[in-house]
């Protein structure tokens, strides 16, 4: 199973910073087939397939004008 979040709605930024981007959980499994899998969500594996986990980034701090 799988607890996380900010899969679909991006990290907030700050003080007029950018929003971060999304994170990405991947079950790849060995036969080649790629699932995209839900922020929260249980599954079965198999010997040789592989869990991706891609976190998001964080949101900016300041706006570009400002030069932050």
């Amino acid at each position: 199973s799988i607890l996380s979040n900010r899969r679909k709605v991006p990290p907030y930024g700050m003080a007029g910073g950018e929003p971060g981007r999304c994170g990405e959980n991947l079950l790849l499994r060995r036969n080649g087939e790629e699932r995209r899998l839900d922020a929260q969500t249980e599954f079965d594996v198999e010997a040789g397939d592989r869990l991706e986990i891609r976190t998001p980034g964080g949101g900016g701090y300041g706006r570009k004008e400002d030069g932050a």
